[in-house]
C-alpha cells in the first residue's frame, strides 16, 4: 500500500511539472520572432521577404521556382505551408 502511494505522488509531481514547461514553452513560441541562418528578424520582416520571394519567383499557379542557390523562405503553420509548393 505504501509504495502505491509512492508512485501517485511522484506521478502527480511529473505530471505538474510536464504542465509548467508546457507552459512556459508556449510563452516562448509566441515571441512573434522568426529564424534565419541562426538569427532571429521580426515577424514583419519574414513576411516582407516571402512576399517578394513570391512576387519574384512565384509562377501562375502560385507555386514557387526559385533558381539554384537562392535561400527559399517557407511559413509553415499547422496543416499549411506558405508558398504551398516549391519547384526546386
Amino acid at each position: 500500500m505504501r509504495v502505491s502511494t509512492t508512485y501517485f505522488i511522484a506521478a502527480a509531481a511529473i505530471s505538474l511539472s510536464v504542465l509548467l514547461v508546457v507552459a512556459l514553452w508556449g510563452d516562448m513560441a509566441d515571441s512573434g520572432q522568426a529564424h534565419h541562418g541562426g538569427q532571429s528578424m521580426s515577424a514583419q520582416e519574414f513576411q516582407d521577404r516571402l512576399l517578394a520571394q513570391q512576387a519574384l519567383y512565384g509562377l501562375p499557379d502560385g507555386s514557387l521556382r526559385p533558381p539554384p542557390g537562392t535561400q527559399v523562405y517557407v511559413l509553415a503553420q499547422q496543416y499549411a505551408f506558405l508558398p504551398y509548393t516549391l519547384r526546386l
